[in-house]
């Protein structure tokens, strides 16, 4: 993950306003993959907390039981969408 800056934000087709952590690698049979999460689109939220920075992200998923399921809002440029990610 990496943080959204305004010139990533906009080679990527995004709003240069647009705030979250763009995913940068997906490892192949992760949760994520499952999903079909992949490099270039957008981590907003988890749960209902905001994620703009690296920070933000490890800070959350610190206070997570490995166990539980994950609600994240991922963004594209087209579209926002809420993923449910599981163990």
């Amino acid at each position: 993950l990496d943080e959204l800056s305004p010139d990533l934000a906009n080679e990527l087709g995004y709003a240069p306003s647009f705030k979250g952590l763009v995913i940068s690698y997906v490892r192949p049979g992760s949760p994520a993959s499952k999903q079909d999460l992949c490099a270039g689109m957008v981590l907003l939220r988890i749960d209902n907390d905001a994620v703009h920075k690296v920070q933000d992200f490890r800070r959350i998923m610190a206070q997570r039981s490995s166990d539980k399921e994950i609600v994240v809002l991922i963004g594209t440029p087209r579209r926002n969408h809420f993923v449910v990610l599981r163990q």
